[in-house]
């Protein structure tokens, strides 16, 4: 049977693999938190050894998922597609062993393995069969998998006080293999992965250096991923703790305590896809929505146990989910799938990895730090600390949604033709730095470059603003910088198309610029500070510090710095008074 084809050309949702993820992604969120309403009633643990069974299973994830992400980058994500099914129901049937702590803790370990080829091979493969202008969408519709979370509670205190622990775990092992089958069903609906780039991007040009998981190593991506680890810490401690304290102090029962958690999770369920459709349509930004978001469930956790009433408990219960559905969504979409998609590379596996080491450090320190301050002082004390940890972040987070800007514009709402402009400029960088520039296709190279320079750093020599700095047909090296000349005033300056400019002395003169649509044509003799403000800081952002950087740097920037003029985005780029490397001075000489 022939796979169904994804490729740039598909603008639709992939509703396999979609809908694989959500259903494995769901299994493992609930068979989570499925024992909580019956811990209290058959283990009588202390409040820090109750913690302890939740996070057993996030030590064994952090241990496997650098395992996961590898194999997943070097086998694909197809051939471990059926790992997570099978590895939860055999920790499902570790729990039939017998109604002790350490055989919990036992099954908790393994059914952390699964999660670790969940979140890298079933996340990678929507990844990898979404383009990049709809896979916030896809992930958001995934994430919405999380409320088994919220469920969770619900079905383990009915099952519970109907049949027992028999019943519950009977039904454990049987949903898992039933979501196994069905996975295994969906396995021919699978499409093809997007195709890979037939050129060299420009950010695999002026990042080849970036190899593995360096390319992570970027405030905005790190601020993400501890996101994703607060709000687990969050989710997971609200389950692990607020049972046992609702049993405690107003002896709910085990029904009624997981049915206070279904509000949580319906709230979640309408916020995740929201959230991603407003980034998607351009209403919202990810980064902006995750902000905010973390820090109202940061409130909402730091006074859940302050109402004397459990009605009002439940209450902040509900609204914690608006911001744990946001920031869940939106956190997972950008670390996982946008900031790759920002810089053109697809290492979908190891991005997805870390995020799923974010979520397992959360799980693992969530229901230990509220545990161990519940045990030591009160549970008061344990929530308000966790919901300050939280609104700390969500500080650091709001720093980065206002200071985040993608090296290179989204595709969506890109013409055909610009498409096409962008995909020659793609070859023209990857073969300056291939050193692809002898014979006419290195003087067509070199010309281009030549032509984008003079209209980038234009001469300002008083009463001669028509001559250029240097001869025409000649680019200067000053340094590890370009000291280029200026447009001059009867010479043909080409872009994507010959435009012959006729200007008489005197005259403002019109130079489309290499890239440039006509109606972003820059005046020669009328180039703002700001433009050449743009385009240098530009340069040091990507580093662009020896010669072969500077001129892929250069090539790009001829279409950006129009873009960037005609949409006025001069009061959110950094100016040279505040930026000032030492090569910008001799760029402008």
């Amino acid at each position: 049977m022939e796979r169904p084809q994804a490729g740039p050309e598909r603008k639709l949702l992939c509703l396999s693999t979609i809908g694989n993820a959500w259903l494995q992604i769901f299994t493992s969120t609930m068979l989570d938190t499925i024992i909580v309403p019956a811990l209290p009633y058959v283990l009588n643990l202390s409040p820090l050894r109750e913690s302890a069974v939740f996070s057993a299973r996030p030590v064994s994830s952090i241990i496997v998922t650098p395992v996961a992400s590898w194999m997943t980058e070097a086998m694909g994500w197809r051939p471990l597609i059926i790992f997570p099914g099978v590895l939860l129901t055999l920790g499902s049937i570790v729990y039939f062993y017998r109604a002790d702590f350490t055989v919990y803790v036992a099954a908790r370990l393994v059914q952390g393995c699964a999660s670790a080829f969940i979140w890298t091979a079933a996340l990678g493969g929507v990844a990898r069969t979404h383009p990049p202008e709809i896979q916030a969408t896809a992930t958001g519709l995934v994430m919405t998998a999380d409320v088994g979370i919220a469920i969770g509670p619900l079905i383990g205190g009915v099952l519970f006080d109907w049949g027992g622990t028999t019943m519950l775990f009977s039904f454990m092992i049987v949903f898992c293999a039933a979501a196994t089958v069905v996975t295994a069903m969906l396995f021919a609906f699978f499409p093809n992965d997007l195709p890979v780039p037939e050129h060299p991007s420009e950010s695999e040009t002026l990042n080849h250096s970036t190899k593995g998981y360096r390319v992570f190593l970027n405030y905005h991506y790190v601020v993400a991923v501890v996101a994703v680890c607060c709000i687990y810490a969050f989710a997971t401690a609200l389950p692990a703790l607020l049972p046992l304290y609702w049993h405690r102090k107003f002896g709910l029962s085990a029904t009624l305590t997981g049915l206070l958690f279904s509000p949580n999770a319906f709230i979640k369920v309408v916020v995740s896809p929201v959230a991603t459709l407003l980034s998607d349509f351009g209403l919202a930004t990810l980064t902006g929505q995750y902000s905010i978001g973390l820090l109202f469930a940061s409130v909402c956790l730091a006074f859940i146990v302050t109402p004397p009433d459990w009605r009002l408990q439940a209450f902040l219960l509900t609204l914690f989910g608006i911001g744990f559905g946001t920031v869940d969504t939106c956190a997972t979409a950008f670390a996982g799938s946008k900031f790759l998609a920002d810089r053109r590379r697809t290492d979908y596996g190891m991005s997805y990895g870390l995020v799923e080491q974010g979520f397992n450090v959360g799980v693992l320190l969530g229901p230990l730090i509220v545990g161990g301050l519940t045990e030591w002082t009160n549970y008061h004390t344990g929530f308000m600390t966790l919901g300050a940890v939280g609104a700390l972040v969500a500080v650091m987070a709001v720093v980065s949604w206002k200071t985040y800007r993608p090296p290179y514009p989204s595709p969506r709402h890109v013409s055909a033709g610009e498409q096409m402009l962008r995909r020659e400029q793609d070859q023209l960088a990857a073969a300056l730095l291939r050193g692809e520039e002898r014979g006419q296709q290195g003087r067509v190279v070199a010309s281009q470059l030549e032509r984008l320079c003079r209209g980038l750093f234009p001469s300002k020599r008083k009463g001669r603003p028509d001559r250029p700095l240097v001869k025409a047909g000649a680019v200067k090296k000053a340094r590890g910088g370009w000291m280029c000349s200026g447009a001059s005033s009867a010479q043909t300056v080409a872009s994507s198309v010959d435009v012959e400019s006729q200007a008489t002395p005197g005259e403002v003169q019109e130079v489309p610029l290499v890239g440039f649509s006509p109606s972003l044509s820059t005046s020669h003799h009328q180039m703002p500070d700001e433009l050449i403000s743009h385009v240098c800081t530009f340069l040091v952002g990507r580093g662009a510090r020896d010669l072969r950087r500077l001129k892929v740097a250069c090539v790009h920037w001829g279409r950006k710095a129009g873009e960037m003029e005609a949409l006025k985005f001069d009061d959110r780029i950094p100016s040279l008074k505040r930026r000032k490397p030492a090569f910008i001075t001799r760029l402008r000489r």
